[in-house]
């Protein structure tokens, strides 16, 4: 195994993993030297991915389930959404991993490392990675793995996303595999923003996964108690077998997340400030982001692509929604009941997805408390200038 390489990815999951398939596909990138390093082997199901998205996307074949309806249940509102011509999107992480390191595996300039990285620098002519003890350089590093906890300040706000997930099964035909629920608000608040979504995979099996929106963990027997009661009061589940279950905790904060250290490592996924604030969602950004660093490089030989100012136009919005949750003025069941009560679902997806244009956005402010959410954005608008 080589030390020197054109390109070090710190990081083989979604977002490392995307960004090499890209590199392979362009004319210009598939013979660089890529060394791809992980602490862990990613031969488990240990998470899945959703999101939503027009027409066939770049892993279409290794979608496990897609729904064009989805179920919203809310404050005193619920209803089955047409979301047309948006499909929502099931992807498993064992799937993605196996395709896309057989894919890889086709390149012999592509080499995988197991391995922890305990440091990563930049100088002006290269990147340097620390893993196992040993020293491997390369032009530029991509890093979607070694991100510090951030410096908290009064400034922004720090909110988590954590969820429990069960897969089940059950001997009975429960299930409408066509219609999936994205977001179910029926269960206690206790002062959060707390969901379940279900998706069914078939007539006996579905994911059920419960969901928060809080600055603090709960105690695992909590979630467990939750997925209980659901299954048994809003499902009607008798008898029904756990075959998978999925833990996970993703941020929520305005602050902003570095692209760039130094003139050599550029953060990706997650670390690199592509989950959305305000849902979670992070795949289809990272998709975005890998297209854009590949461009760049193709372009410029650089990796550094230009800001988009409608990013940081929705980067506000984010801000603002997480503001007036953690100020506590608008509940979350009632703002995203109002939103999907207001708002042709699919306009909203498109809002939700940093891709409608100002027009719209103002059209959807106005389904929400337009005071509270003026002053918050105020704040948030003034807390960036100064």
């Amino acid at each position: 195994m080589l030390t020197q390489y054109d390109y070090i990815i710190a990081g083989g999951g979604a977002a490392g993993l995307s960004l090499a398939y890209y590199m392979s596909l362009s004319t210009e990138l598939k013979n660089k030297k890529i060394l791809i390093v992980d602490q862990a082997k990613k031969d488990k199901n240990d998470r899945t991915w959703c999101f939503w998205e027009q027409g066939t996307g770049t892993f279409e074949n290794i979608v496990q389930h897609s729904w064009d309806k989805l179920y919203f249940y809310g404050q005193d509102f619920e209803r089955l959404l047409n979301i047309a011509p948006y499909r929502y999107k099931l992807i498993s992480g064992i799937d993605f991993y196996n395709f896309v390191q057989k894919h890889l595996e086709q390149y012999s300039t592509i080499d995988f490392l197991q391995g922890k990285i305990t440091a990563i620098n930049s100088t002006s002519n290269q990147a340097t990675a620390q893993i196992e003890g040993k020293t491997y350089t390369a032009n530029f590093l991509f890093n979607s793995s070694f991100r510090p906890e951030p410096d908290k300040t009064d400034r922004y706000t720090y909110w988590l996303q954590h969820f429990l997930g069960w897969q089940i099964e059950t001997d009975e035909a429960i299930f409408t595999p066509k219609e999936a629920t994205l977001m179910d608000f029926r269960i206690e608040q206790q002062g959060e923003t707390r969901f379940v979504y279900v998706l069914p995979f078939s007539e006996r099996s579905a994911l059920v996964e419960f969901t928060v929106f809080s600055p603090q963990l709960l105690p695992q027997s909590t979630y467990k108690a939750v997925l209980k009661a659901y299954c048994r009061d809003f499902l009607h589940l008798k008898n029904y077998r756990i075959s998978h279950t999925e833990f996970g905790v993703i941020p929520m904060t305005d602050q902003p997340f570095p692209v760039q250290t130094g003139q050599r490592i550029v953060h990706i996924g997650t670390a690199g400030g592509q989950t959305k604030p305000s849902t979670g969602y992070t795949f289809s950004n990272i998709q975005q982001q890998s297209k854009a660093i590949v461009q760049a490089l193709q372009q410029t030989g650089q990796p550094f692509y230009p800001k988009s100012y409608k990013k940081q136009r929705f980067k506000v919005y984010d801000s603002t929604l997480l503001r007036v949750l953690n100020e506590g003025n608008y509940s979350g069941k009632q703002i995203f009941t109002d939103l999907f009560q207001k708002n042709p679902a699919p306009k909203l997806l498109q809002f939700l997805d940093d891709d409608t244009k100002l027009l719209d956005e103002l059209r959807i402010f106005n389904t929400v408390p337009i005071p509270t959410f003026i002053k918050a954005m105020g704040k948030s608008v003034w807390r960036d200038l100064g």
